[in-house]
C-alpha cells in the first residue's frame, strides 16, 4: 500500500487515478465523465490540469498512447477536413469542380 504524507496527498492521488479510470471507460469524454462526476465539466478541467492527470488515449489509432499531432489538436473531430469534403462533394454535384 502506498504510503502518503498527508491526508491531502492521499486524496489527490485517489482524485487522480479516479478521474482517469472515469475518463477511459468515457472514451476521454469529458462531459459525460463529468455527468458522471456530477461536476461541472469546468471543474473537471480545473482538477484535470491540477492533478496532472495523462490525458493521452491508449486506441488502436495510437496504440503507444503518444499525443496526437498538431494538426488534430487543433481540429479534434476533424471539422474542417469534414467541411472540406463535404464543399468539395457539392462543387462536383453542381458541376463546378474538377
Amino acid at each position: 500500500m502506498q504510503s502518503y504524507d498527508s491526508l491531502r496527498d492521499a486524496r489527490n492521488a485517489f482524485e487522480k487515478d479516479y478521474i482517469a479510470r472515469k475518463l477511459r471507460e468515457h472514451h476521454w469524454n469529458i462531459s459525460r465523465t463529468a455527468e458522471e462526476l456530477k461536476i461541472e465539466r469546468s471543474h473537471l478541467h480545473r482538477k484535470i490540469k491540477l492533478l496532472d492527470v495523462e490525458m493521452r488515449r491508449k486506441d488502436k489509432k495510437n496504440p503507444a498512447g503518444a499525443p496526437r499531432s498538431q494538426a488534430s489538436r487543433s481540429d479534434p473531430f476533424g471539422f474542417f477536413a469534414q467541411r472540406e469534403l463535404r464543399w468539395n462533394s457539392f462543387n462536383r454535384n453542381c458541376g463546378h469542380g474538377t
